[in-house]
């Protein structure tokens, strides 16, 4: 189920870009939004197709659960002052 979500949403953003770079941008004039509609389209349909595919990597999002949100909930802690939370959090990442 996740590899199909995975698919629909890459397929919609090519789709979008298509549209951009072979329908709607043969009928801009101006050169900067020429410029966006096509090279700038182009480059961000392929950055967020690499981050689709991370994001929907089981390996990344076991990452993203266990290092980068732990570290959020760590900095909460130290900036509100409840040490108790925070050394639980270090203690916690300490063993791992």
């Amino acid at each position: 189920m996740s590899f199909l979500t995975q698919t629909c949403i890459q397929g919609v953003i090519f789709t979008c870009e298509l549209i951009l770079y072979f329908i709607l941008s043969p009928m801009i004039e101006n050169r900067w939004i020429l410029f966006f509609c096509t090279s700038v389209a182009w480059v961000t349909v392929h950055s967020l197709d690499g981050f689709v595919t991370l994001m929907f990597n089981q390996d990344m999002k076991k990452f993203v659960k266990n290092n980068l949100l732990r570290k959020g909930k760590e900095e909460e802690a130290s900036r509100t002052g409840n040490t108790d939370l925070a050394a639980n959090v270090s203690n916690i990442c300490k063993t791992i």
